[in-house]
């Protein structure tokens, strides 16, 4: 068995090509390939390194761009073929997309809401009720 190095890998040109690794859409399993580095020490370093967190947050704008290029070439026809369900899929699972929910009442109004608060010891006219005094902590007659 072999020990492991506590040392870390990190470089600081690491996150100067950063961003570049990205640019043609990669995944963040593509680019810790190609920096020789696992997706556990990946996030770890932008957890610890301000500059590849940066960079990383660049590189992430950069592929979803260049996803949303494809998805929009498709759109208008300049694609030849593009499986849109798969499209979405990755645009949901890896950029957070998600299906706009609306919710509404009746007639596509506000929603009603109705609430009952009681007091106990207390009138429904706010006033101390003397009867409640013979109750113990659990509602109870004394």
């Amino acid at each position: 068995m072999t020990k492991r190095s506590s040392r870390s890998k990190y470089d600081p040109a690491m996150a100067e090509k950063l961003p570049g690794l990205f640019k043609n859409g990669e995944s963040v399993a593509e680019v810790c390939a190609v920096l020789g580095i696992g997706k556990k020490s990946f996030y770890r370093y932008i957890e610890k390194h301000a500059d590849f967190a940066e960079a990383y947050d660049k590189g992430r704008d950069l592929s979803e761009a260049w996803w949303l290029k494809k998805g929009r070439n498709a759109v208008n026809g300049k694609a030849k073929h593009m499986d849109t369900t798969a499209w979405i899929f990755n645009m949901k699972n890896r950029f957070g997309w998600a299906d706009k929910k609306e919710v509404s009442g009746p007639d596509k109004g506000a929603i009603p809401i109705a609430a009952k608060i009681s007091f106990v010891g207390v009138t429904a006219d706010g006033r101390r009720n003397p009867e409640s005094n013979n109750h113990d902590s659990t509602g109870e007659p004394a």
